[in-house]
């Protein structure tokens, strides 16, 4: 972490009033961690400031609905949450944080408010491309997750401030982005980070089990449907490709719920031989593509093919403009180009 960034980070937040944090729509641990470190952090340090909340464009995952217990008050949650609070809390910020995003659209119909305001916004993120200005960066490819980041930018502010909720927080954020520390965790950093926040008293089992053992009964059922029914295997050049395809009928015949369809993609990568794994699912009049690769890089395909991006293992789009079908035949007449 460059001392100069931490210093300007400090110094904007030193001189701020009311703070607005955002994370992208389907938040996952590390965007929910990184944005419950940071509010938890701002209310302790910062007594010049009035007010910090975090916006969240879509509905809290039923299995993560925990990790804002600390920050529920500041913890503003889709278009009904935005209709109670008002929209003066956003257009009056005077700075805000966008945590793992590296684009003002993924915080959806949240974006054009942000874009009427005045406030300096500041851009913490850990993916490779950066596709908006902003105007402080705090960003760090190689990290695992942003928790990993904002754990280090929050330390050299003053680390006395960081105590067990934050801890466990930034964990969990870095249990999600790693799956456990099981990819995206090759840079020493990440295992100095996680022994330091492990020294702040975290129940590492129970947070374990929080990230990854507490779906409901209704999405292990989706998760058995997808492997026994849904899952695909393609030959290509010696290697094999898995994905599955889901349509919004079979996704309410499971009563889906954001968070459903979580990490299930990494299902599929676990098949002996895959190389490369896909969840191609339409939700919402929209499709929605995630893509996962042991080794081989994929964002360029997620960028190339569906106008999306990512880590060079773990990638994803939003597709409004083609159908299932389509994007399933795109996926299987291009995959053939990233091996």
């Amino acid at each position: 972490m460059e001392l100069q960034l931490t210093e300007k980070f400090d110094k904007i937040l030193s001189k701020a009033t009311n703070i607005t944090i955002g994370i992208h729509r389907s938040p996952d641990p590390d965007a929910f961690g990184s944005a419950t470190a940071m509010i938890q952090f701002i209310k302790k340090k910062y007594r010049n400031i009035n007010e910090v909340n975090c916006i969240i464009p879509d509905d809290l995952p039923e299995h993560l609905n925990w990790i804002v217990d600390n920050v529920r008050d500041n913890v503003i949650i889709g278009e009904e949450g935005l209709e109670k609070k008002g929209k003066t809390f956003l257009t009056n910020s005077d700075v805000v944080i966008l945590l793992d995003m590296n684009s003002t659209s993924r915080l959806s119909f949240y974006e054009p408010i942000l874009q009427a305001t005045q406030a300096k916004i500041i851009n913490i993120d850990h993916h490779p491309q950066l596709n908006d200005n902003f105007d402080l960066i705090i960003r760090d490819a190689e990290a695992s997750s942003t928790c990993e980041i904002v754990y280090l930018l929050l330390k050299h502010i003053d680390k006395e401030i960081i105590d067990t909720n934050i801890a466990s927080s930034l964990y969990s954020g870095i249990l999600g982005d790693t799956g456990s520390f099981s990819y995206s965790c090759s840079h020493p950093q990440i295992y100095y980070v996680t022994a330091e926040l492990i020294g702040y008293d975290i129940d590492i089992k129970k947070l374990h089990d929080l990230v990854f053992n507490n779906y409901g009964i209704e999405r292990m059922r989706l998760l058995g449907y997808v492997m026994h029914e849904k899952i695909q295997t393609l030959k290509v050049k010696d290697q094999i490709v898995a994905y599955y395809a889901l349509t919004s009928k079979e996704l309410e015949k499971y009563n889906y719920k954001p968070g459903y369809l979580e990490n299930v993609v990494n299902q599929a990568l676990n098949i002996k031989g895959v190389c490369i794994a896909a969840s191609i699912v339409e939700r919402n009049k929209t499709i929605r593509i995630s893509l996962r690769s042991k080794e081989l890089p994929i964002n360029k395909f997620a960028a190339t093919c569906f106008g999306g991006g990512g880590h060079p293992n773990a990638s994803g789009a939003v597709v409004t403009d083609k159908s299932l079908e389509d994007c399933v035949n795109i996926f299987k007449d291009n995959v053939c180009n990233y091996i």
